[in-house]
């Protein structure tokens, strides 16, 4: 079936959140509504188990946004259920429920906070479909040295999923996620594998308050075994793309991606490159 990318002006917004009500009502929420984004376009998901779903429900009543309760425990398997949760080719704009600001880069040492967050959203659908690609994001460290004022770039970019943007495409392989840990690093190799590149905004990029906050929908813990099992399943699909980064000082093993400029894309039925031989075959 084709896909028609809808303009983006009908984008929806994504955010799934696990245990934390009061930080969905203190930051992501405040946040998108303050910057232009319409509450009739957010929709929050919740695991229907979730000992705060009163306290959820409260909340969307009182910003207006949407709940969608779901089976899904764990951030990947809800972002798994985003994927498929819009009709095919809606704009989806995916937000942590615990961020905070963008920041938009003016030069290697001044920051400002994007304040029409509406229109960054707008632009960069748009700049995605102009491109014939499918994902976008934004810089991955919020750090003026390390950001490019005004520079939007496309090839194999590292999306983190603070925030985050793609066209709705249910049951393709961009979204189908191998690893419990890592997906971020696996949806950016994903879409240039498939779609021959990905979208990133170099000089705006998200705050938030990674693993710092209780609950979230990694509030079941950090598995260190998993985290190596993942990266060590990443190094093998993805042979010549994926490197360990030593130099990151982390008690967790970490990765970096090759720097790689757009191509043409695969077809669907062609899996990642070291495929068969990360299932033993």
């Amino acid at each position: 079936m084709t896909i028609r990318r809808q303009p983006a002006h009908t984008y929806r917004v994504a955010i799934p959140s696990y245990r934390r009500p009061k930080t969905l009502s203190e930051r992501a929420l405040p946040l998108l509504l303050n910057g232009g984004v319409e509450p009739r376009r957010v929709r929050v998901f919740c695991h229907d188990n979730d000992p705060d779903l009163p306290a959820y429900r409260d909340v969307v009543a009182t910003f207006g946004v949407e709940l969608e309760t779901t089976t899904q425990r764990g951030i990947t398997a809800q972002r798994t259920h985003i994927a498929a949760a819009f009709p095919p080719g809606t704009p989806v704009l995916n937000v942590d429920d615990d961020v905070t600001a963008l920041e938009q880069a003016l030069d290697q040492k001044t920051l400002r906070p994007v304040k029409n967050i509406d229109a960054l959203v707008l632009d960069m659908f748009t700049t995605t479909a102009g491109r014939d690609l499918w994902v976008w994001g934004l810089a991955p460290v919020v750090n003026a040295y390390f950001m490019r004022p005004d520079r939007v770039t496309e090839g194999l970019k590292f999306l983190i999923f603070t925030f985050w943007g793609c066209f709705s495409r249910p049951g393709h392989p961009v979204h189908q996620f191998t690893v419990p840990y890592k997906d971020e690093h696996e949806l950016s190799l994903r879409a240039w594998w498939w779609d021959g590149a990905t979208v990133r905004h170099d000089g705006v990029a998200a705050r938030a308050n990674f693993y710092t906050l209780p609950g979230g929908c990694q509030a079941a813990g950090r598995d260190h075994a998993q985290i190596s099992a993942s990266v060590d399943s990443l190094l093998a699909q993805w042979p010549g793309l994926v490197r360990r980064n030593h130099r990151r000082k982390s008690e967790y093993p970490e990765i970096v991606l090759a720097a790689k400029k757009r191509h043409r894309g695969h077809p669907i039925t062609t899996p990642p490159p070291g495929w068969a031989a990360a299932q033993g075959k």
